[in-house]
């Protein structure tokens, strides 16, 4: 485990900078306040100056200002305030993108002796191909197994959303049909929900916030119009 000297940085201690999203397993937290861990599985906020360590069958979400994160299992992580940015040091394991970073993330990650913006962190991540399909559009369009493939990775993610119903509902099963538009950017837009077993809107509103965030491939073309349905049980 590593050890930080806390500086003066204008930050405050007391003040919440984000918070743990815990869907599975658990994250052990030592908050700069506090004087021993706290295991965590479930939501909580948490301060400036907090080492967090993931289980390592753990799925966690961190939620910052503009910027959601995956915290890989088995990873630690020390996060402090340095005003006017939010300084992520990775000591061990990784983070991966839970949604797309805009330009305005306050988020900076420290890995080794580089610090760098989020999103210039996940650029130097990315491979020749990943980069290449990003500027340039696919001159084919956009192919149903591209579409196919891209909404099974965040599959997950509809799953959390079950998960917090089960929370509410323990019984609650059946399909929901998600009817969308991929622009020719990528971009998706008009999510809606167009049957459903499921009445929950707590529960529908969080499937088409996933799906607003989920981004394909920039193709030429005109916009392709998509249904996905999904089976809760």
């Amino acid at each position: 485990m590593g050890f930080y000297v806390w500086k003066k940085s204008g930050a405050s201690f007391t003040k919440d900078i984000g918070k743990v999203e815990v869907y599975k397993g658990k994250v052990i937290l030592k908050e700069h306040s506090q004087a021993k861990t706290e295991t965590i599985e479930k939501d909580r906020s948490f301060k400036s100056g907090s080492l967090l360590i993931s289980s390592n069958d753990a799925d966690v979400v961190l939620e910052f200002p503009d910027t959601r994160l995956r915290l890989k299992p088995d990873s630690q992580i020390f996060i402090e305030q340095v005003v006017p940015n939010i300084v992520i040091y990775l000591q061990k394991g990784g983070l991966e993108k839970e949604t797309d970073i805009g330009d305005n993330s306050p988020v900076l990650i420290e890995s080794g002796l580089q610090r760098q913006s989020v999103k210039k962190y996940f650029d130097s991540l990315a491979t020749p191909a990943q980069r290449t399909a990003e500027t340039n559009p696919d001159p084919t369009g956009l192919t149903q197994e591209t579409i196919q493939n891209t909404l099974r990775r965040s599959q997950p993610l509809f799953f959390r959303c079950y998960t917090q119903l089960l929370q509410r509902s323990p019984k609650a099963k059946g399909q929901v049909d998600l009817v969308f538009t991929i622009q020719s950017s990528g971009k998706i837009s008009q999510p809606q929900i167009s049957g459903s077993q499921l009445r929950d809107d707590p529960f529908r509103r969080c499937l088409t916030d996933v799906v607003s965030r989920i981004e394909f491939p920039r193709f030429d073309g005109r916009s392709v119009s998509a249904v996905f349905p999904l089976k809760f049980e």
